[in-house]
């Protein structure tokens, strides 16, 4: 049975989805999801984006945890996961803390 030219890149397209979300889910061989290492930031680094938001923030009342800030992504952006990023900043001289 022979595939024609819309049907190899039907499959070759699923397969490369299918290895990108193995790869960020961590259900791979090393079992290693993204952000778990080094190799794995490599392999997907060129589909990470960095998106500048607005200071806009979202009416959304809860989230991840208790100082969750939610900001709405442009209407054109092209999104498969959002990516859990969290910082606790203490500094004495800009008088500010995580808490």
């Amino acid at each position: 049975m022979d595939f024609n030219e819309y049907e190899k890149s039907v499959f070759l397209t699923r397969a490369q989805e299918d290895i990108v979300i193995s790869l960020y889910n961590g259900l791979n061989l090393t079992q290693d999801s993204f952000e778990g290492s080094e190799e794995v930031r490599r392999y997907l680094d060129t589909l990470v984006k960095t998106i500048k938001t607005s200071t806009s923030l979202t009416n959304i009342t809860s989230g991840a945890n208790a100082n969750s800030v939610f900001f709405s992504l442009p209407t054109n952006t092209d999104v498969w996961f959002i990516v859990y990023e969290a910082v606790n900043l203490e500094d004495n001289n800009l008088k500010c803390t995580g808490k």
